[in-house]
């Protein structure tokens, strides 16, 4: 297998610590005393999740949605980068979705 498809190794010490999500209550996430903490992969630990958006990330996501994409593209912030890359691969991928829900066969219930 190429390497660009082996597991990642914090994914991977999750798996082998059990960290399995919804099933074991916790992943990538986990809930402690109400509050969301996330998995550190440079730690190896949980920490309390950071919810603070950058205010120019803020700021992006109010414009129309074509000033929105390329702001967000040539923003270098994480945040920024991150939201970018989801809409774009979202934007790749509906249109695949959509002619393969359109084109499958009839299923009965």
């Amino acid at each position: 297998m190429h390497s660009y498809f082996a597991t990642p190794a914090w994914l991977q010490d999750l798996l082998e610590d059990g960290a399995l999500g919804n099933k074991t209550k916790r992943g990538i996430y986990q809930k402690v005393d109400g509050e969301i903490h996330v998995y550190d992969p440079t730690s190896k630990a949980y920490r309390k999740a950071d919810y603070q958006i950058d205010d120019d990330v803020k700021a992006m996501l109010k414009l129309p949605m074509t000033e929105q994409l390329a702001s967000l593209r040539e923003f270098k912030h994480p945040q920024a980068q991150f939201v970018y890359r989801s809409l774009r691969d979202s934007f790749y991928t509906l249109p695949i979705i959509c002619h393969r829900l359109v084109t499958a066969p009839a299923m009965s219930i």
